[in-house]
């Protein structure tokens, strides 16, 4: 019953507040850091994007999705 924003919140800033790391993880802003996961489709329209990435970026490196 979530939307799709409230989906990637709650995998996000939402978890990281959960765990006490929202000062440094949980939202793309200065002074956090940040791993990015880059979609073809706009995941806040599906959340069916999010099933597959393009590639992600982990403490600076690209990693290639499995296939």
């Amino acid at each position: 019953g979530l939307t799709p924003v409230q989906v990637i919140q709650a995998a996000t800033a939402t978890g990281a507040k959960a765990i006490g790391v929202e000062k440094t993880l949980g939202a793309l802003a200065v002074g956090k850091m940040a791993d990015l996961v880059v979609y073809r489709a706009d995941p806040t329209a599906s959340v069916r994007a999010l099933r597959t990435p393009v590639f992600v970026i982990r403490g600076g490196r690209l990693v290639e999705p499995r296939r």
